[in-house]
């Protein structure tokens, strides 16, 4: 419990080094906005990634203005354009269909970080007494053909009764993955989850692993992938006990945004058991986020995780429900 706090605290930092809002922002002739961090930039189109939506594919044809604050490459139309690039000194030339990440030497690691903030809380008072408290936060930076993302989830709730305070929900969830692309459908990544839980009597989970991601579907308003690979997991439990465990990794990433407002996202992961072949423990993450202004949206988001090797005191299924206010940052 004391690793994962580390962890989740030394997370928190970095992620509280990002929340400076320097971002770009699209404006489309059809009067919708984007605003994010560029990524990508060539002669067709521009690819700009929104703390709210995820990345949003422009073709430059389909672009009103633009007020960028990276050096990013513009096609010579647009240069030229002063409606469509007021702020052209500074804009720096770059060779077509590179990544405007890739030609900035100065950015830092610090820089171009966007993510999302999703925080809840409930209280009840009267005939029943209780508070619970949930924090979500997820951002990543994107560079080219590398992707780093972080999360963390903290969840605690209790009830108070009879004069006392019962705890009855403490977990933390915290996840690190590096992706790198191989080509155009092809990428490999390497990943860290760590969770605790306080009614599994789980200490300390850590699974660590890599594999290959195929790239499915790759448009500008759905993008599909599969993930395949293996984990080394590490279980410590209050009673004592330790277990490892050599897992398969076989899983999707969905990401659909049906208009500019709507984002629906899907996270399904199976990790089959090969140390002990009967077991199985599976994540599903899903997210439906509705965007009310450039970095405040609605969110209501489902979370699942089962396990099939478990304590005998413990349930194999826990599922958390959440839905309220997503603050978007990026930097």
């Amino acid at each position: 419990m004391i690793t994962l706090n580390r962890i989740t605290v030394a997370g928190l930092l970095v992620l509280s080094c990002s929340t400076n809002i320097l971002a770009s922002l699209v404006v489309l002739k059809n009067g919708d906005r984007v605003s994010g961090v560029v990524i990508f930039s060539d002669d067709m189109s521009l690819t700009i990634h929104s703390p709210l939506i995820g990345d949003v594919h422009v073709p430059w044809k389909t672009v009103q203005k633009v007020d960028i604050q990276e050096s990013v490459y513009l096609p010579a139309e647009a240069r030229k354009d002063r409606s469509r690039a007021d702020r052209t000194p500074k804009v720096a030339a770059a060779p077509p269909a590179q990544s405007v990440m890739s030609t900035q030497k100065g950015d830092g690691f610090f820089r171009k970080w966007s993510g999302s903030i999703d925080p809840g809380f409930t209280l009840t008072q009267g005939n029943s007494n209780s508070r619970t408290l949930s924090l979500a936060i997820n951002t990543g930076r994107s560079s080219g053909k590398y992707k780093i993302a972080l999360s963390t989830y903290w969840l605690y709730a209790n009830n108070q009764a009879a004069g006392r305070t019962f705890t009855t929900a403490r977990a933390v969830r915290s996840g690190l993955r590096y992706d790198v692309d191989l080509n155009a459908s092809r990428f490999v990544f390497a990943s860290a989850d760590w969770e605790s839980d306080r009614f599994q009597q789980l200490d300390l989970r850590n699974a660590v692993g890599n594999g290959l991601g195929w790239h499915l579907v790759k448009r500008d308003n759905l993008r599909f992938d599969l993930i395949g690979g293996a984990n080394l997991n590490r279980e410590h439990y209050a009673t004592g006990l330790r277990r490892n465990f050599v897992e398969a990794i076989v899983g999707e990433e969905s990401n659909y945004r049906p208009n500019q407002h709507l984002t629906l996202k899907t996270r399904l992961v199976v990790m089959p058991n090969l140390t002990e072949s009967s077991h199985y423990r599976s994540t599903l993450d899903a997210s439906a986020i509705t965007a009310i202004t450039k970095n405040l949206g609605w969110q209501v988001t489902l979370s699942d995780r089962y396990t099939t090797l478990r304590l005998l005191t413990v349930k194999r299924n826990d599922l958390v429900m959440t839905t309220g206010l997503r603050f978007g940052f990026s930097r």
